[in-house]
C-alpha cells in the first residue's frame, strides 16, 4: 500500500495559499512604498491636468487587457485532471502497474499544464483587435487639448504596444497561477513595478526643464512598457525550465487526459471554454461596474476632476491594493481547486472556516477604518500632496474611507461566487449585474448632475452598487452551502464581537468628544492613541482565535 502526496490535498493548498497571500502583501508593501516615495516627487513636477491624461491612458491599458484576459484567468484555474486526483487513493500496485500509472500521471500532468498554455493564447486573439478598435474609438472621441498635445500620438502609440506586450505573458502567467507559484510572481512583479517607476520619474525628472509639451505623458507610456517587457522576460526565462511544455498552442489527446484509446484531439480545454463563454459577459458587467466611476469621469467631468478622483482613489484604495487584493486572488484560487471536484464535507467546512475567519478580520479592520477614516483623512492628504493640488481632495477623502470597508467585503464574497457558481449561476448573476449597472448610471446621473454633488455624488452611487453586489454574493453563498447540506452560518454575532462593536461605539464618542476632525498633529496623534487601544482591546477578545491560528498558547483561558 501506498499513498502518494497530492497538490490537491487540504493542508498543501492552505500552505500554499497562505504563503502566496503573504508574498503577494510582501511585494505589495515594496512596490507600493517605492512608488509612493516617487509619485511624491512627481506630484511637484505636474499637474491635475497631466494626472488626469495618464489616467485616461491606464484606463485604456486596463479596460483592454481586463476583457481580453480575465475570463481566461479564471476559466484556467479550473481546468482539472482526472489522474491527479486518482492518486490521493491507496492503491496496490504491482512494479509494472506502478510505471504505467507513474508514466500516465505525468503525462496528464503534462497535459493540464499545455491545456493552459494553449487557453492563454485567446486573450491575445481577442485582445488584439479589440485594442485597436478602443484606441481608434477614444481617440476620436478624446477633446482637442489630446490630441494637439506635442508627443501625445506616440504616447498612445507606445500604449498599444505596450498592450500587446502585456498579453503575451498570459500562457506563463496563467501557468504559475496554476501551480501556485506566488514566489516567482511577487518578484517579477515586484522587479516590473520598480523598473516602471524609475524610468517614469527619470525622464520626468531629466526633462523637466523641457519646453517640449507631453514629456510626463510620454514617460507615464514608456514606464508602462518597461514594465510589461520586463514581465515577459522574467517570465519566459522562468518558463524555460518547464520540459516537454510547448510555449505555443499545441493539440492534445484525449488519450492522455482521459485514459481511453482513440484518435480524438483537442486544443482548448472544453470544461474552460464553456465556464469562458458563461463568465465573459458578467466581467463585462462587472468591468463597468468597478471601472463605472472611470467612466462616467471621463464622460462627464473635467479634466483637472479626472485628475483629482483618480488621486484620491489610488490613495484611497491603497489599503484595499495591500490587503484585500491578496487575501481575495489567494482565497478565489483556493476554493477554485479545493471544492471544484471534491464538494466533501470536510472540504465545505473547511472553506467556511477560513471564510469566517477573514470575513471576522474584515469587519475589526472595518470598525478601524470607519471610526477614523473619516475624521483623519483630510488631513493626512493634505499633509501627503501638498499646496498644489484642490482643496476639494481633503473634502471627498472622508467619505471614500468610508466605501473601502464595502469595497473589501464585495471582494470576498465575489471571490466565493467565482470559485463556487456553476454555469448556470454565472449567467444569473450576469443578469443581475445588468441590473446593477442600470441602478449605477441612475444613481450617478441623481449624484452628480440632480443634486449637483459632483464626485461626491460618484462615490455615493458607487456605494449604493457595492451594497447591491454583497448582497446578491451573500445569498449566493448562504444558499450554496444549503445546497450542499451544509447548515453552518458563515459568521455569528457572538458575545466576543458584541463587545468589540460596543467598545469601538465608545472609542468613537471619546474621538468625537476629544478631537473631532483632525486640525493639528496634536490630533493626529492623540487618534493614534485611540487607535492603538482600539486594536488592543481586539486582540485581547480575540487572543484565542489569533494565538489558534498561531498555533501557541493564548495568554488567558
Amino acid at each position: 500500500m501506498s499513498t502518494k502526496p497530492n497538490s490537491q490535498d487540504p493542508e498543501n493548498l492552505i500552505s500554499k495559499s497562505a504563503k502566496g497571500a503573504t508574498f503577494l502583501f510582501i511585494g505589495s508593501i515594496f512596490t507600493k512604498l517605492i512608488t509612493f516615495i516617487l509619485n511624491q516627487i512627481l506630484i511637484t513636477f505636474i499637474s491635475p491636468k497631466i494626472f488626469g491624461i495618464n489616467s485616461f491612458l491606464e484606463f485604456l491599458i486596463n479596460t483592454v487587457l481586463f476583457f481580453s484576459r480575465e475570463g481566461i484567468r479564471l476559466s484556467s484555474q479550473r481546468i482539472n485532471d482526472s489522474i491527479t486526483h486518482d492518486e490521493d487513493e491507496d492503491v496496490e500496485y504491482t512494479e509494472k502497474d506502478k510505471y504505467n500509472h507513474n508514466k500516465i500521471s505525468h503525462g496528464s500532468k503534462i497535459a493540464t499544464l499545455q491545456s493552459i498554455i494553449n487557453l492563454s493564447f485567446i486573450p491575445i486573439m481577442i485582445g488584439f483587435p479589440m485594442s485597436l478598435f478602443i484606441i481608434y474609438w477614444q481617440y476620436n472621441k478624446i477633446s482637442e487639448f489630446f490630441s494637439h498635445m506635442e508627443l501625445f500620438n506616440l504616447s498612445l502609440l507606445v500604449i498599444w504596444f505596450t498592450i500587446l506586450v502585456e498579453l503575451l505573458v498570459e500562457p506563463f502567467y496563467n501557468l504559475n497561477q496554476f501551480n501556485l507559484n506566488y514566489d516567482k510572481r511577487t518578484r517579477f512583479e515586484s522587479l516590473a513595478i520598480t523598473i516602471n517607476c524609475f524610468v517614469n520619474f527619470g525622464i520626468v525628472f531629466w526633462f523637466k526643464d523641457s519646453p517640449v509639451d507631453g514629456i510626463p505623458i510620454l514617460a507615464f507610456s514608456i514606464g508602462k512598457l518597461s514594465h510589461s517587457l520586463v514581465l515577459l522576460i522574467s517570465y519566459y526565462m522562468d518558463f524555460r525550465s518547464y520540459k516537454s511544455i510547448t510555449p505555443t498552442a499545441s493539440k492534445l489527446s484525449l488519450s492522455i487526459t482521459k485514459i481511453h484509446n482513440n484518435e480524438n484531439y483537442y486544443i482548448f480545454d472544453k470544461e474552460a471554454i464553456n465556464h469562458f463563454i458563461k463568465i465573459f459577459f458578467q466581467l463585462c458587467f462587472k468591468h463597468l461596474l468597478t471601472e463605472g466611476d472611470k467612466l462616467v469621469i471621463n464622460q462627464f467631468c473635467t479634466i483637472e476632476e479626472q485628475g483629482i478622483y483618480s488621486l484620491i482613489s489610488n490613495y484611497g484604495s491603497l489599503l484595499a491594493r495591500l490587503i484585500f487584493a491578496p487575501v481575495e486572488e489567494s482565497l478565489r484560487n483556493f476554493l477554485t481547486r479545493l471544492l471544484l471536484t471534491n464538494k466533501s464535507s470536510k472540504n465545505l467546512n473547511l472553506s467556511i472556516d477560513i471564510l469566517r475567519k477573514i470575513i471576522l478580520f474584515y469587519i475589526y479592520l472595518s470598525i478601524i477604518i470607519i471610526i477614523f477614516g473619516p475624521l483623519n483623512s483630510g488631513y493626512l492628504i493634505q499633509k501627503i500632496i501638498g499646496n498644489n493640488w484642490s482643496n476639494h481632495v481633503s473634502e471627498i477623502i472622508p467619505l471614500y474611507t468610508l466605501y473601502l470597508p464595502l469595497l473589501a467585503f464585495n471582494g470576498i464574497l465575489e471571490s466565493v461566487h467565482q470559485s463556487t457558481a456553476s454555469g448556470s449561476e454565472v449567467v444569473n448573476y450576469t443578469w443581475f449585474m445588468c441590473y446593477f449597472s442600470g441602478v449605477f448610471v441612475f444613481t450617478s446621473w441623481l449624484g452628480i448632475y440632480k443634486f449637483e454633488l459632483s464626485l461626491l455624488g460618484l462615490i455615493g452611487s458607487n456605494m449604493i452598487n457595492m451594497i447591491l453586489r454583497i448582497w446578491y454574493c451573500n445569498e449566493f453563498i448562504q444558499h450554496f452551502y444549503k445546497k450542499n447540506m451544509v447548515s453552518r452560518k458563515i459568521l455569528k454575532f457572538d458575545l466576543n464581537l458584541q463587545k468589540i462593536l460596543s467598545f469601538g461605539g465608545v472609542i468613537w464618542g471619546l474621538d468625537l468628544l476629544l478631537f473631532g476632525i483632525t486640525r493639528n498633529l496634536k490630533e493626529l496623534i492623540g487618534n493614534v492613541l485611540l487607535a492603538g487601544i482600539l486594536v488592543g482591546f481586539i486582540i485581547y477578545k480575540e487572543q484565542k482565535l489569533i494565538f489558534g491560528m498561531l498555533k501557541r498558547k493564548p495568554l488567558t483561558e
